[in-house]
């Protein structure tokens, strides 16, 4: 009995050792840690960014920026006609909703085009800005066309020559510009569609029992202390004042041009006239170091008059806005550009109140003129608003003195 007991014993220890042997030669000399390369994980829509996987025990991964999209930007100014390299763009994360819906997100797909105009650094680059060579700009229809954002249309708009509706000639391409209307309402019949008051023909039966037609007065009846039958009294001008109106219409229009298109249509290489003022100063006569008299002359500054006064403007509006500004040039209405702050583009659209000849006496509290045993000579009897001939002789142009250089 005692002999199998040891028997038994034996076995078991034998069969732990043969175990061990197995458990150690199988592992391979593993120390416990894992040596494996962790997997890349890529954000999606992010080429070239690579976030790696993190260990246990290592540092952990910065976390993926949420709200964010990824468009390839410049990184240094590219002027037009310039092939990019990989060295010029690079991917950034941007806003979502504020890159152009146009701008690309891998630098493989800008990398050999050609710059079509100046790119800012740190802008995104949009398809627009970028063609396959120059030869093909020509094919790409108009310059004007490129710079019109998606959903809008682009139209001219007549600008007034004095500069006074139009800021002075200060607009240039890229601004921003509300749109004001003034209008004359007047009263007419609603079936004739003609101004009131309607002539009056009345229809009486004669003695014979023939119709007769006799012309009216027009006025209106009024009893009077003196004549029993009563008076009409009707208007003393042939027709009725129309009555003005001014409200802003559009808003936040964008100005693609000031003056006549090139007939190419290329605008990015064309030279532009640069609009002036009506009047620019001449430089002054160069002074004789030879004579002596020089301290005692008198150096006369000419004005001379610009080749320059642009009539015609391109703006950028809504499809609906261009049919408004349509309606408003085929109407004849007086329109006033007047521009926006470059730091309230694309902001929402506010409300305004029309302004009428009762708005402005209550709200500034204009007091009507009284009656004066005197007057003013001579009689003040209308207020024209300054036309361009008036313009010319404010500034000087009509004076034949003017044109005269000192000898």
């Amino acid at each position: 009995m005692r002999g199998r007991v040891l028997i038994l014993v034996g076995l078991i220890i034998v069969l732990g050792v043969v175990l061990a042997a197995v458990l150690l030669l199988g592992g391979g000399g593993d120390d416990g840690t894992d040596e494996t390369t962790p997997e890349a994980n890529t954000t999606p829509g992010t080429p070239g960014v690579v976030i790696p996987t993190t260990r246990p025990g290592d540092t952990p991964a910065p976390p993926v920026q949420e709200n964010v999209e990824y468009v390839v930007i410049a990184l240094q100014d590219l002027p037009r006609g310039i092939e990019i390299t990989d060295a010029m763009v690079d991917v950034r994360a941007w806003p979502i909703g504020s890159a152009p819906t146009t701008s690309f997100v891998a630098v493989e797909q800008v990398i050999g085009k050609i710059t079509r105009t100046d790119i800012p650094r740190e802008s995104p680059i949009v398809q627009a800005q970028l063609v396959e060579s120059l030869a093909d700009v020509a094919g790409e229809g108009s310059d004007l066309a490129t710079q019109i954002e998606p959903g809008q249309v682009a139209m001219a708009v007549p600008l007034d020559a004095t500069g006074l509706g139009q800021v002075a000639y200060g607009f240039q391409p890229g601004d921003r510009i509300d749109v004001i209307m003034s209008f004359l309402f007047i009263d007419v019949d609603e079936e004739f569609q003609t101004r009131l008051p309607n002539q009056i023909t009345i229809v009486t039966r004669l003695e014979d029992g023939s119709i007769g037609f006799t012309d009216g007065r027009i006025g209106r009846a009024e009893p009077s202390p003196i004549f029993p039958e009563g008076v009409v009294i009707g208007p003393s001008e042939p027709v009725q004042r129309p009555r003005l109106v001014t409200q802003r219409t559009i808003q936040d229009a964008t100005v693609l041009h000031v003056g006549w298109l090139p007939e190419d249509g290329k605008l990015f290489e064309a030279e532009e006239a640069t609009p002036t003022a009506p009047a620019v100063l001449a430089p002054p006569p160069t002074a004789d170091p030879n004579q002596a008299n020089n301290a005692n002359t008198v150096l006369t500054v000419v004005p001379t008059e610009t080749s320059f006064i642009p009539v015609i403007m391109v703006v950028a509006v809504p499809p609906q806005d261009a049919i408004v500004l349509t309606w408003a040039v085929d109407a004849g209405i007086p329109i006033t550009y007047v521009l926006r702050s470059a730091q309230d583009q694309g902001a929402a659209s506010t409300l305004t109140e029309s302004v009428t000849l009762e708005y402005m006496i209550n709200t500034y509290n204009v007091r009507q003129a009284e009656n004066l045993p005197f007057a003013i000579e001579p009689a003040v009897t209308d207020i024209r608003r300054l036309d361009l001939s008036s313009l010319r002789t404010f500034s000087g142009l009509s004076d034949p003195a003017v044109q005269q250089v000192a000898q």
